[in-house]
């Protein structure tokens, strides 16, 4: 439930999944990392944390991937409104404008349809997502659950599977490189 205030919402009230609490589980992101996995595989391991601050791993996802990510509030007006534009002009979904937060929100709550509806989901959440757990727990979770490629998915996975490191010894060129093989 939510009222406005001064053209901003309030979250009153949000279910147990949308909580800060749940959110920053362990139990959640290890499921988050295994769904979808048969008995067969060997489960997904949380094996990377991102340190306080600002990282040349995390530097280099977010100057790809949402240059604005450490002060914007989950959502780019700007970036919205340029999609709009060029999925106008070209008459097809040309660009989605989702920043870091809204990707995570799509990946761990949404389905991947290219819908209005969904959009303007993707974004409520996307805001709560950042009142709620902040932008280092946000990070953390995008660079766990994202898809790197075919059944590659989080940086642990990633790191592993195009260099043989962990992401803790990921340097600048190597994680350049990660952040520039994830999907469209």
């Amino acid at each position: 439930y939510f009222h406005e205030r001064s053209f901003n919402c309030e979250v009153l009230k949000a279910p147990a999944r949308y909580s800060a609490r749940y959110l920053k589980s362990p139990q959640f992101l290890h499921q988050q990392m295994n769904q979808g996995r048969s008995d067969s595989k060997a489960p997904r391991q949380l094996a990377f944390a991102v340190p306080r601050g600002r990282t040349p791993l995390t530097d280099a996802f977010t100057t790809a991937e949402d240059a604005a990510f450490w002060i914007h509030n989950g959502i780019d007006e700007h970036g919205i409104v340029t999609a709009m534009r060029k999925n106008l002009d070209q008459r097809r979904i040309a660009m989605g404008g989702s920043t870091i937060t809204m990707q995570t929100v799509k990946n761990l709550f949404l389905s991947h349809e290219r819908t209005i509806s969904r959009k303007l989901q993707e974004m409520f959440l996307a805001w709560h997502l950042e009142q709620t757990i902040g932008k280092r727990d946000i990070i953390q979770l995008y660079l766990n659950v994202i898809e790197f490629g075919p059944n590659i998915f989080g940086i642990t996975e990633a790191s592993r599977h195009f260099f043989d490191k962990t992401p803790e010894e990921l340097n600048l060129k190597e994680s350049a490189y990660l952040a520039s093989v994830l999907p469209s």
